[in-house]
C-alpha cells in the first residue's frame, strides 16, 4: 500500500505582552513571537474500490418440449427468409405436419441454440401466434414478422398391426408425396375396426396418420400400394393429443 504525505503549516498560538513597573519608569517588555512551524503527516491512502457492474437479468426459463403433448415455442426469424421447414400439404386436425427441417432457416438455429425445445419431423403446427386453421397458417407463414410464436402437438406413436382379412374400412386423405394418409373416415365393419375393439388403448381414428410401414417412413402413394398388396399390414399412427 501507499502513503499519501501533507506538509501542513502550524501557527502557534501568540503569547500576551508582559509588563514590569518600577517607581521611576515604566519598562515594556515583550517577548519574540515564536517562528511558523512546518509538520509532515502521513495518511495511508486508501485502495480504490473497483466498481460492481450491474446483474444482467435473468433469463426466462424455458420449459422442456413434451415426449406427447402440446407446447409452445418462440422463434426469432431476425436474418432468415423463412422459417426453413418443409410442410405437409394434408391437413391433420388443421394443423401442418413438419415434414422436414432445413438445415439453412430459423428453426435450424432456433434447434441448436435451443436443444431442450428443438422442432421434431411429425410435429404438427396447430397455431402461429394467435392464428389457426389450416389456410390462415399458411398465410401467416408467408410473411414472418422478426418474433413468431409456434404452437405444436406432438403426436403419439400408436403402433397397429393388421391381418387383411377383408376390407380396411377406411376413408384417407394423402397426395403422392405426402407423409404418408390422413385417416378422414373409418366405418365401424372393416378390419381396423376390428382392431379398435380388441386393442382400445391403441385405437387409430379421425384425423390420426399413418406415416410408417414396417417402421419406415412412407409417401401417400407408396403407402396405398402396400395397403393393397400386402397382407399383414404393420403400421406407425400418429395420434394427436390434448
Amino acid at each position: 500500500s501507499s502513503t499519501l504525505w501533507l506538509k501542513v503549516r502550524l501557527n502557534p498560538p501568540r503569547k500576551k505582552n508582559t509588563h514590569s513597573t518600577t517607581s521611576t519608569m515604566f519598562t515594556c517588555c515583550v517577548q519574540e513571537e515564536a517562528a511558523d512551524a512546518t509538520a509532515e503527516i502521513g495518511i495511508p491512502a486508501v485502495p480504490a474500490v473497483p466498481a460492481v457492474a450491474d446483474p444482467e437479468p435473468a433469463k426466462k426459463a424455458l420449459v422442456p418440449a413434451p415426449e406427447v403433448g402440446s407446447f409452445s415455442v418462440e422463434v426469432s426469424t431476425k436474418g432468415f427468409a423463412s422459417l426453413g421447414l418443409k410442410l405437409d400439404g394434408v391437413a391433420q386436425g388443421t394443423g401442418h405436419l413438419i415434414q422436414e427441417v432445413q438445415s439453412d432457416g430459423a428453426i435450424a438455429a432456433f434447434n441448436k441454440e435451443t436443444p431442450t425445445q428443438s422442432l421434431r419431423v411429425y410435429d404438427v403446427i396447430m397455431a402461429v401466434d394467435d392464428v389457426k386453421g389450416f389456410d390462415e397458417i399458411q398465410a401467416k407463414l408467408a410473411k414472418l414478422p422478426e418474433t413468431v410464436t409456434l404452437h405444436l402437438n406432438r403426436p403419439q406413436k400408436v403402433q397397429v398391426t393388421l391381418k387383411k382379412t377383408g376390407p380396411l374400412g377406411l376413408k384417407m386423405d394423402y397426395k403422392d408425396s405426402s407423409m404418408g394418409c390422413v385417416i378422414s373416415e373409418p366405418n365401424g365393419t372393416g378390419v381396423m375396426a376390428k382392431w379398435n375393439t380388441e386393442n382400445p388403448g391403441q385405437i387409430a381414428g379421425v384425423s390420426d396418420r399413418i406415416v410408417e410401414f414396417d417402421g419406415k417412413p412412407v409417401k401417400g402413394a407408396e403407402l396405398l400400394e402396400k395397403l393393397k398388396k400386402e397382407d399383414t399390414l404393420p403400421l406407425t399412427v400418429l395420434k394427436l393429443t390434448c
